[in-house]
């Protein structure tokens, strides 16, 4: 994972990860989450890797950029146990 000098178009916050957007099916029907990049591989099924995010995304017609919002204490809770020693190190976690 390449560390960009990226911001939080909200806050000016630097902890940025990127990370993908997943549709996932389970017993009530299809639910978004997401899953922060830069995860050690071998723990990527443990099943608290993934973080859900509401079905509502914000977009810029300029931009083109889009986002949404997710529980910040379950991304650190995430990335602190299962980030790889780099990630961690770039995110000062």
């Amino acid at each position: 994972m390449s560390k960009k000098e990226t911001v939080c178009p909200d806050c000016g916050g630097a902890q940025i990860i990127a990370g993908r957007y997943l549709g996932q099916t389970d017993a009530v029907g299809v639910g978004q989450v997401f899953r922060p990049g830069g995860l050690k591989l071998f723990k990527l099924s443990w099943t608290g890797s993934d973080i859900p995010v509401s079905s509502q995304f914000q977009a810029c017609l300029d931009c083109g950029l889009f986002w949404n919002r997710a529980n910040p204490q379950k991304i650190r809770k995430v990335v602190q146990a299962l980030g790889s020693d780099t990630t961690k190190k770039e995110l000062g976690i």
